[in-house]
């Protein structure tokens, strides 16, 4: 987490993150909301001690302490092909899943990040065979979702010099979130240069 301390005693804050990393791709990523004042990798689990001296276990539901959460990227931005004005049409996120989620698609322009509304949360059906969670004798242990691909157009209707993607997706289920982002396609019209 991250705490500016005041020199007459006041602290100054901002909310509160860290920086993580992916120990099989090395790829760094910012968490946003969590309160850790240290992080332990123990028996293939991520524990994390908070300000006020409680223990937490990461990334073990589709919850955070209990409450649903919003899961944000953005990208940095970019001119595309050159310091022309590019109007956005449409975009489309890729994604492979094993559960069902909503995602919304956006862009931001000219280095200014605007989130709109997020999504909803996907219904918690898929959490019903969950193990160690499901009712036994109820829940169906030996079947196989398998990973499927999703991709959809959705409208953009951007204008601007630079161009950033964004997605948003909302947790909050018993079950993790099973979802990865394999690629954004865009669509636009890039202007002239006017002199």
């Amino acid at each position: 987490s991250f705490i500016w301390g005041g020199g007459d005693g006041n602290v100054l804050s901002q909310d509160p993150y860290c920086y993580v990393v992916n120990l099989q791709t090395g790829a760094w990523a910012k968490y946003t909301g969590w309160d850790t004042q240290c992080l332990c990798y123990h028996d293939g689990f991520v524990y994390f001690g908070t300000a006020d001296g409680r223990i937490m276990q990461a990334e073990t539901t589709g919850y955070d302490d209990g409450v649903s959460y919003v899961a944000r990227y953005c990208g940095l931005f970019e001119r595309l092909e050159g310091p022309t004005t590019k109007q956005l049409h449409q975009a489309r996120a890729t994604w492979t899943y094993g559960r069902d989620f909503d995602d919304r698609v956006s862009f931001s322009t000219e280095y200014v990040v605007t989130w709109p509304a997020a999504p909803p949360a996907a219904p918690d059906n898929d959490d019903l065979d969950v193990w160690d969670i499901a009712e036994w004798d109820e829940a169906v242990w030996d079947t196989e979702a398998g990973t499927r691909v999703k991709a959809r157009w959705v409208s953009i209707g951007r204008t601007g010099y630079t161009v950033a993607p964004m997605v948003q997706v909302t947790c909050g289920g018993v079950a993790l979130p099973d979802a990865e982002l394999v690629s954004i396609d865009l669509t636009y019209e890039s202007g002239g240069i006017v002199v």
